[in-house]
């Protein structure tokens, strides 16, 4: 549940969610936490780069507010991204595609556990996080058709 935007929950389940949060961390930190993380989603949800800024400096208050060090550290370093961050939204480029396809080959550099070959590597990276590839329209094998057969 703590993935889902809080837009997206009704105010019942939200209450569920911080109370439950309550009971089992006493410090409140992921809950902080949370709030910390949807306050900058909420930022990138912004329609222009004067709003997300602004949206940027609520998350920055929320940070100095709970004094939470993983928050802290979090605001820390979308601060010292900020030109690039806000860049988005002049651009609305992004390198998330770039991002996910290294994340994807660091997977399978861990899960091969060392290649000897390197055309093997690349293969695998190619079969995994390369772009789909494209299936041959027609084939060499012909079907074997049953009412010809001898």
């Amino acid at each position: 549940m703590l993935r889902v935007g809080q837009e997206r929950l009704d105010p019942g389940t939200i209450d569920k969610i911080f109370e439950r949060l309550r009971d089992a961390d006493t410090d409140d930190e992921v809950a902080a936490a949370w709030v910390a993380l949807d306050l900058l989603r909420r930022m990138y949800q912004a329609p222009d780069r004067d709003t997300a800024h602004r949206r940027l400096v609520t998350f920055y208050e929320w940070a100095v507010t709970v004094e939470v060090p993983e928050v802290t550290r979090m605001a820390t370093t979308i601060d010292t991204w900020q030109d690039e961050v806000l860049a988005f939204f002049d651009t609305r480029a992004s390198n998330a595609p770039t991002e996910s396809t290294n994340v994807k080959i660091k997977s399978i550099r861990r899960a091969a556990r060392g290649f000897r070959n390197c055309s093997n590597y690349r293969a695998r990276i190619l079969l995994h996080a390369g772009q789909p590839r494209r299936l041959p329209t027609t084939t060499r094998i012909r079907p074997y058709n049953l009412t010809t057969a001898p």
